[in-house]
């Protein structure tokens, strides 16, 4: 096989085309976020309590990035991230449920939780026991979703 290189105005356009594209794709990639480097907005879910008093907090991130964390010091771990689509609808779902109008905060021995993150401030936090009485129907389709999410990494 032999090699033709140009040379002039059209070695200089391919170029150029060449680079341009390799940029674009580039650009395509989603970020990837560590539990020290977060994005200014996410949701973050859990549950807490107990004898030793564990924590475990789930931060779904708008890339579709799932990072768990369990108890002070433990490593963070990557859950199989969702499609960023999937994310999305999450996001869109808890907005709809009248999450930020909604006052919850009835923490048992054990609890679940959901807090939503902008712009690097917990803007609202609800706190439950595990009797999901207390829960409306539309937030508990949510936390729903939000563990299925983890459990299948979709």
């Amino acid at each position: 096989m032999h090699l033709k290189f140009t040379s002039g105005r059209s070695g200089l356009w391919t170029f150029a085309c060449a680079l341009f594209l390799m940029m674009a794709f580039s650009e395509c990639r989603n970020r990837s976020y560590s539990i020290n480097d977060l994005p200014p907005d996410y949701i973050v879910f859990g549950t807490g309590g107990g004898f030793a008093n564990q924590l475990e907090s789930n931060y779904l991130l708008p890339n579709g990035q799932i990072i768990r964390t369990r108890s002070v010091g433990d490593v963070p771990v990557q859950v199989p991230a969702l499609k960023k689509k999937a994310a999305r609808n999450i996001y869109r779902a808890l907005e709809e449920s009248g999450f930020r109008d909604l006052e919850l905060n009835a923490p048992d021995n054990m609890y679940n939780f959901i807090a939503f993150v902008e712009h690097d401030e917990e803007l609202h936090r609800i706190t439950w026991g595990f009797d999901a009485e207390v829960l409306p129907a539309r937030v508990k389709a949510v936390q729903q979703m939000l563990w299925e999410a983890i459990s299948e990494g979709r």
